[in-house]
């Protein structure tokens, strides 16, 4: 997926696996994967969620920011929750699978950087994440500048089944 002011790729995939068939809901890659039907997208001023339809079943995936404008602690906060939901359609059960990814371009200015990967269990929790080897922190300033500072967590509740960190060149 492109940045929408710069044109630099920061890449998400969501893929779906409905009853042995997988379908793409979210990124433009893999191309070879068919596309789930998205029926709407709703932005509000700290959410945008999407419904996805198909084989059976609707798939509804938010992005919220919790930014309250009076707790500037909280404003400041660079979180986003990302929760999906699903119900079937169509009044039978189903077998799904979702898998939720996004590449370590997210925290790096240009994507030649060294980045350091690790995974880990706390708690009830298993946590992904992704940082710059370097951290230039506000190095950079200026037009066509992404971050090139801080980690990436991507986590979720253990109850919730997550495959290991895998190296992608």
């Amino acid at each position: 997926m492109e940045h929408p002011l710069d044109g630099h790729v920061q890449a998400m995939c969501g893929l779906i696996r409905i009853d042995g068939l997988t379908l793409r809901f979210m990124g433009m890659e893999p191309t070879d994967i068919p596309v789930l039907t998205q029926k709407s997208v709703t932005v509000a001023a700290t959410t945008t969620a999407f419904v996805f339809e198909g084989y059976g079943i609707s798939l509804n995936v938010e992005f919220l920011s919790p930014l309250l404008p009076k707790d500037l602690d909280l404003l400041t906060r660079p979180a986003i929750y990302v929760t999906s939901t699903l119900h079937a359609t169509d009044g039978n059960e189903h077998s799904i699978e979702i898998y939720f990814d996004n590449t370590a371009e997210l925290v790096v200015n240009e994507t030649n950087p060294k980045v350091i990967a690790a995974q880990q269990h706390i708690k009830d929790m298993e946590i992904l994440s992704f940082q710059s080897d370097e951290q230039a922190i506000l190095v950079r300033k200026g037009d066509d500048v992404r971050i090139d500072w801080g980690i990436q967590y991507l986590a979720i509740s253990g109850a919730t089944q997550m495959s290991n960190l895998q190296r992608c060149d």
